[in-house]
């Protein structure tokens, strides 16, 4: 797949292998999944690989199509002649809390003083069974991917406490990770949001909102 897609003029990046790039389109590879960045020419790059390799019908983003690639929401909208693209991962937080079975309650903030290692490491908390490590484990590796994504990392302190100590979990540990759960699940509407306009030939972009990794954890 990289050869046919360097045989057409991309070129890794040298910050990413799974990014390559051709004057002003972008394509990001992740195992046989591709998203194709452009101003409209990227339609011809789908075409050729349909020549090469077995493919299903592409999707197109559009203000009224938005897409869902590898759990994150991707949606358009055209105003003043700038184009605003938003990426979020609602969908992917809603049909993960159904799957884990976390209550819906309403928690659009979180305490910092709960991610500390001394309220963390309770003396009264009771230490996990095997059921309960496992359960500790399923929350804190679904915390975690929303955090790698990039999308949400304003979880990625937060997450990184529960981790360090999800070998010796407690039923502390346990609370903590619901109370982090409940909190996605309040704001899963947050997202990443840019804004670009193109100009010659050219993209503009301009980064519109984005999340320190402390945020939610320092008060």
């Amino acid at each position: 797949l990289v050869k046919h897609l360097e045989s057409r003029g991309f070129k890794v990046s040298e910050y990413d292998d799974s990014v390559l790039i051709n004057g002003n389109m972008i394509v990001l590879v992740y195992v046989d999944d591709l998203l194709f960045i452009g101003d409209g020419s990227e339609q011809q790059e789908v075409k050729a690989l349909q020549k090469e390799f077995l493919c299903q019908a592409p999707m197109t983003l559009s203000e009224t199509q938005p897409l869902l690639f590898l759990g994150h929401d991707i949606s358009m909208s055209k105003k003043n002649g700038k184009t605003t693209i938003k990426i979020c991962q609602r969908r992917y937080i809603e049909n993960m809390i159904e799957k884990l079975k976390i209550d819906k309650v309403s928690r659009p903030n979180i305490n910092p003083r709960h991610f500390e290692i001394e309220y963390l490491n309770d003396e009264n908390s009771s230490k996990l069974d095997e059921s309960g490590q496992s359960t500790l484990r399923s929350y804190i590796g679904c915390c975690s991917y929303v955090c790698a994504t990039g999308v949400r990392a304003d979880m990625a302190a937060a997450t990184a406490m529960l981790a360090e100590g999800q070998a010796s979990g407690t039923t502390r540990h346990l609370e903590v990770a619901i109370e982090l759960l409940q909190y996605l699940y309040t704001t899963r509407e947050r997202c990443l949001e840019y804004t670009f306009e193109i100009k010659r030939g050219k993209w503009n972009p301009r980064v519109k909102v984005a999340f320190d990794a402390s945020f939610g954890i320092k008060s």
